[in-house]
């Protein structure tokens, strides 16, 4: 369906059974042929002329992200960290407590546990920002998604089409070299994080 200078995809409503997956399924066909911006999982319009006055209403805003997004899609990097185990939870403070329980133990246990975080926390930094620096001139622009499993980095950046072949190839080189134990590319796909 074509309104002015944009058009859109309709398509009729997906089966029952049908979940996100048919849905990128679809997006990533059409984004093939084309730049897109996509739609989240679930946008339901009554009908075709109420798709026609989203178009219309929101005119400028599409123009403006479309120009903005022009030729680009996104590639996802999920970084998994090498980290020890999660130290032990300490025991509650309060109620009934173990025999060898005491407030120093307690103390101990939770301080083990935000070390631990807090040295995830660096060691997902410090991966983030060697896998941005390893890809530069490669994007034109990145961000860290959330939520991040502990011990995984998730990355997005917006890759022009004509530069995912050497994103993935500087990935692979920098892969052993810099970035972390297993780092995994996903996409590319329609730019879903830039919107």
């Amino acid at each position: 369906m074509v309104a002015a200078e944009l058009a859109a995809a309709v398509v009729s409503p997906l089966p029952p059974l049908a979940g996100p997956l048919e849905h990128a399924a679809l997006l990533a066909a059409i984004f093939r042929q084309g730049d897109v911006l996509p739609m989240r999982f679930g946008v339901v319009l009554p009908h075709e002329e109420a798709v026609r006055d989203l178009l219309r209403r929101r005119r400028e805003a599409l123009l403006h992200d479309l120009d903005r997004l022009k030729g680009a899609g996104e590639i996802g990097l999920r970084i998994e960290l090498p980290c020890r185990s999660l130290p032990p939870d300490p025991p509650a403070p309060s109620g009934e407590r173990p025999a060898d329980s005491s407030p120093a133990r307690y103390l101990a246990a939770r301080r083990a546990r935000y070390q631990w975080q807090d040295q995830l926390n660096t060691q997902a930094q410090h991966a983030a920002e060697t896998c941005v620096r390893a890809m530069k001139d490669l994007y034109r622009s990145w961000r860290r998604l959330s939520p991040e499993p502990p011990g995984t980095v998730r990355l997005a950046f917006l890759v022009e089409r004509h530069l995912w072949e050497a994103f993935a190839e500087r990935l692979e080189i920098s892969r052993a070299e810099k970035i972390g134990v297993r780092c995994t590319l996903l996409g590319p796909w329609p730019p879903y994080s830039f919107l």
